[in-house]
């Protein structure tokens, strides 16, 4: 059987609704948008969102803690990791 077929059996076997809403993920993008929040606090506040999560929508919070890296500015990430080597 080919990698493409374990693929397709798997998805048929374990479907995942796409259409399903994520309002812990949609929250976690909007603290993620706030301008006022620092990346610690944003951090926190997605860390929380997260412990709530089950199911697809916890495996949807990878995606979350890229995105608010890729957001973040190299300071708050290079005050982050000082703050970590202290």
């Amino acid at each position: 059987m080919s990698s493409l077929d374990k693929m397709l059996n798997k998805m048929k076997t374990d479907p995942i609704n796409h259409s399903v809403p994520l309002p812990l993920v949609d929250e976690a993008f909007v603290v993620i948008s706030s301008i006022g929040l620092t990346f610690t606090e944003k951090k926190i506040r997605i860390e929380r969102l997260e412990q709530q999560a089950k199911g697809y929508e916890l495996t949807c919070f990878s995606d979350v803690h890229e995105s608010l890296i890729v957001t973040s500015s190299i300071d708050e990430l290079s005050a982050l990791n000082d703050s970590e080597q202290d």
